[in-house]
């Protein structure tokens, strides 16, 4: 295959007010689609480099990578013919792409080399997912006559050597993201808020069909917690609304947990969905936030950006540290959960679950200055005191006897008490 140049990208980071997402500026030439990473360090972006030639514009598959947690990126692969719009690893080592045109990529020494095939031209390429180093799937479209596209699911037994359609049971909605819990267990979603879910690694697919309009990310956790994100237009209202939808069943059943108002001051379209454990997750797409759950899906925080981005997609190394990558050169970076401000109008923090019988949860807003948190019974005796050095915590208070207790919170803005119970 052939080799392009490497060019080390410096990035410029700027602060935006209270926020804890850190825009790193790479060239606004450069639109990034998919990011992941191996560990705190390392990690890959893929997406296109556009230009243009007279007045004709053109777009170039990029793919780059960072061995310094994002402070520096080079490209490891430039001037690609095919816009890529997925990277996934298996290992440090182990890697693949794909995009536009059919294009795969794989590379088997984390990056330094990559071997390119066109696995069908018609094919459109939206993300790859492999289960091992021999076993993986690719989801889609297939490009009929350049207007519409067709649905598209793929395998892969030997690699991504050969690759083979797989039946679904759709024909017109194309495919935007496909996950695997296991070996066998996998799910994928479509267009027309479908919701796809294997057993037997692909060979069949229950189908569910959700009133959403695009269904654009599916994340899960663990074999049974899964999260999917979607966009739908309500005619009566001449509105969008984002959808998230949950399962804690493996599949068998999905709740819709919030219907938010899309636009562009807020967060407009889910592009992608994230989840670290089965309560904390994050959703990023055209807007001016990104959006937090702290307790499954229940409950979701605005963590400002500052102006009108367009994400792509969100990824996070570890319970810390995340990215969210998009257009225009825009890489975002957190290294404490983000912004972690509770945006309501009643509460300046939240304490759960109460009643309470053990760990009892502290969510407090942006923690600017010192916080005091202390808890007292009744009579006003102070049995529990913690200075808050983050926006999340939780404290044991399983010694405490049942009664009612008061829980304060002290900085240097406001002064706020709430009541629990203590089973």
């Amino acid at each position: 295959m052939r080799r392009f140049y490497i060019l080390l990208i410096g990035l410029f980071f700027i602060d935006i007010a209270n926020a804890q997402w850190i825009k790193q500026t790479i060239d606004e030439d450069i639109h990034l689609k998919s990011v992941y990473f191996t560990d705190a360090n390392t990690g890959y972006a893929v997406g296109d480099s556009c230009y243009f030639v007279g007045s004709v514009g053109h777009c170039d598959g990029i793919i780059l990578k960072t061995n310094d947690g994002g402070t520096n990126w080079t490209v490891q692969i430039g001037g690609l013919d095919h816009i890529l719009f997925s990277v996934f690893f298996l290992d440090a080592n182990i890697g693949f792409a794909a995009g536009d045109d059919g294009i795969f990529l794989k590379t088997t020494n984390g990056g330094t080399d990559w071997t390119s095939q066109t696995i069908d031209s018609t094919y459109a390429l939206q993300t790859v997912f492999f289960t091992n180093p021999r076993t993986g799937y690719a989801v889609g479209g297939i490009n009929d006559g350049g207007t519409y596209y067709k649905t598209l699911i793929i395998k892969t037994t030997n690699g991504g050597a050969n690759w083979m359609p797989l039946s679904s049971g759709l024909t017109n909605n194309f495919v935007h993201s496909i996950y695997f819990t296991g070996t066998n267990t996998g799910f994928a979603v479509a267009d027309s808020g479908i919701i796809l879910k294997t057993t037997d690694a692909g060979n069949s697919w229950n189908i569910q069909a959700f009133d959403c309009f695009y269904m654009f990310s599916v994340h899960f956790v663990n074999d049974n917690t899964g999260y999917a994100v979607g966009n739908k237009w309500v005619s009566q209202e001449q509105r969008y609304y984002g959808d998230i939808y949950k399962t804690t069943d493996g599949g068998i059943s999905w709740i819709l947990k919030k219907s938010i108002l899309l636009s562009a001051n807020y967060i407009g379209q889910f592009n992608s969905v994230f989840f670290i454990d089965a309560d904390t997750g994050y959703i990023v797409g055209n807007g001016r936030n990104i959006i937090k759950t702290v307790n499954g899906g229940e409950d979701w925080t605005e963590q400002p950006l500052g102006n009108l981005y367009y994400l792509n997609n969100v990824f996070f190394a570890d319970d810390n540290t995340g990215y969210a990558v998009g257009d225009y050169g825009m890489i975002f970076k957190t290294t404490n959960g983000g912004f972690c401000e509770v945006k309501t109008s009643k509460e300046y923090f939240k304490i759960y679950p109460n009643p309470v019988s053990g760990q009892l949860t502290i969510e407090t807003a942006q923690l600017k200055n010192e916080n005091t948190l202390t808890i007292s019974n009744i009579s006003g005796q102070e049995l529990i005191r913690q200075q808050l050095n983050n926006c999340k915590i939780q404290i044991d208070i399983s010694n405490l006897t049942s009664g009612i207790y008061f829980v304060k919170l002290v900085s240097d803005e406001i002064v706020v008490v709430k009541k629990i119970v203590k089973e």
